[in-house]
């Protein structure tokens, strides 16, 4: 094997060396750099206006009927190709450990729905985690599920 193909740490890497990741020779992040609050300067603090016909709605994945509501939405409204020919397809079970993780937060959990038939149309999920930046780690979010109805 040539050297530096495979190997952790030893040898050049033409390609990684000159990427911003981080590199076999850098330490690991030591400092945890906190959100500045005067980032959201400006922000919408409540949610924004929706057309009449729609609502906001905080989705209870614990709800066996909601997680069967959002199941069925990201099933045919999430990740697809044009021809409709692939398509990423998730059961009740993962869905609920996905969304019900150590780190979810139920607020994270949005979905805009029609107010007369509560029929779903948009769905949001996400979850904190910690990145590291350079030679620091920062709190972030990670949207895990965005889908909007196809239709739309």
């Amino acid at each position: 094997m040539a050297s530096g193909s495979g190997q952790g740490g030893s040898g050049t890497h033409k390609f990684w060396d000159t990427q911003p990741v981080v590199q076999f020779d850098e330490e690991e992040a030591d400092e945890v750099v906190e959100y500045d609050p005067d980032i959201r300067t400006g922000l919408p603090t409540t949610p924004l206006t929706l057309p009449a016909a729609f609502e906001w709605v905080d989705v209870d994945v614990e709800d066996p009927q909601m997680l069967a509501q959002v199941t069925e939405f990201l099933a045919g409204n999430y990740i697809q190709s044009p021809s409709g020919r692939f398509a990423l397809q998730y059961g009740s079970d993962f869905m609920s450990w996905a969304l019900t993780g150590p780190a979810a937060k139920k607020s994270w959990q949005i979905a805009v729905m029609v107010r007369d038939t509560k029929q779903m149309v948009g769905f949001i999920s996400g979850v904190p985690i910690l990145t590291s930046v350079f030679k620091s780690q920062r709190r972030m979010a990670f949207i895990n599920f965005l889908a909007v109805h196809s239709s739309m």
